[in-house]
């Protein structure tokens, strides 16, 4: 009798917990946002139904026996999804057997795949929050940039180290880029300002026709999925405490942020919330690098060296 397994999912009915800070007035307010994977999951799912555009794709690939081992480009873009694919032609190479040992046939041939692209309004909520668990703090830069290309609004944010370049990097200790001059790492810097508020969003056909109509039912819809309460607020000021700068710099970011409208001004207060603050104060110090100290630092580093190599080089070169 055949016994069924079930495969434990370590995503599903993960819970998260995170910061959104938003600047109001001369203060910037923090509220707590909780969620459940599985339910974000579920409603781009339902959005992808929604508003995915379906394609046909003739790819040339590798096959072990009659499995493709590559989906060709779609294979590392996650904006694509393969639903089913068809062999179209299969080309063996010689079987290699060895005594008591089976290798499977290496063959090349072509297939026939049937995917979808995702609308990018799953990609943003998906972004937004299941990608990094070192985000405590919720950086809604990509939310504010979809509703104003669908409302035809320009993108007026400030380029901040703080959060963008660790956007770029993912993590300010990883090693990251090097840069051979100043002039380099200067334009480097300039691209990354230029790219954040250039309107890099695209929409399928269905999203672009469909989207402005739906997108309160959406909004409504979306706002169902947290649970959120105010843990804290604190005034603008010259001079803070290197985690309330953080938070600041993030405040400012998210404070045309409006998927919660009519929400959050009326949500619960937690009188308590500075000590949840206090339990999260050495990870936000351990994961966020303040005006991008730590990472300048490895790049202006990382200069050096090469200068110092490329002084090598003129030399050899000249004797």
């Amino acid at each position: 009798m055949e016994e069924n397994i079930e495969y434990l999912d370590l995503n599903k009915n993960r819970k998260y917990f995170k910061l959104l800070p938003i600047k109001k007035d001369k203060n910037v307010i923090i509220y707590s946002v909780k969620y459940n994977h599985d339910a974000i999951t579920k409603f781009t799912e339902y959005l992808n139904h929604k508003y995915e555009k379906e394609f046909i794709d003739i790819i040339d690939t590798e096959f072990y026996d009659t499995i493709p081992l590559s989906m060709g480009k779609y294979d590392l873009d996650k904006k694509y999804s393969i639903k089913n694919y068809k062999i179209l032609e299969l080309n063996k190479e010689n079987k290699m057997n060895n005594v008591g040992m089976y290798f499977p046939e290496k063959a090349y041939g072509k297939i026939k795949v049937t995917g979808a692209l995702k609308p990018t309004i799953s990609t943003v909520i998906e972004d937004t929050f299941l990608t990094d668990d070192n985000k405590l703090i919720l950086d809604t830069t990509n939310l504010i940039k979809y509703t104003n290309h669908i409302f035809n609004l320009s993108n007026n944010f400030k380029f901040d180290k703080t959060i963008d370049l660790y956007r770029k990097s993912n993590d300010w200790k990883d090693k990251g880029n090097e840069f051979i001059s100043l002039d380099n790492y200067r334009n480097h810097l300039q691209k990354l300002a230029y790219n954040l508020n250039e309107d890099n969003i695209t929409l399928t056909d269905r999203e672009d026709k469909k989207i402005q109509n739906d997108i309160n039912e959406i909004i409504n819809n979306y706002q169902e999925l947290f649970e959120i309460e105010q843990i804290g607020m604190f005034p603008v000021v010259n001079k803070m405490d290197k985690n309330y700068a953080i938070l600041t710099r993030f405040g400012l970011r998210n404070q045309n942020y409006d998927w919660h409208f009519n929400y959050l001004d009326n949500t619960h207060i937690n009188y308590d919330g500075g000590s949840i603050l206090r339990d999260v104060n050495d990870k936000i110090l351990n994961n966020y690098d303040l005006d991008g100290f730590n990472y300048e630092f490895k790049a202006l580093k990382s200069i050096k060296n090469n200068e110092n190599l490329s002084e090598i080089v003129k030399i050899k070169k000249t004797s």
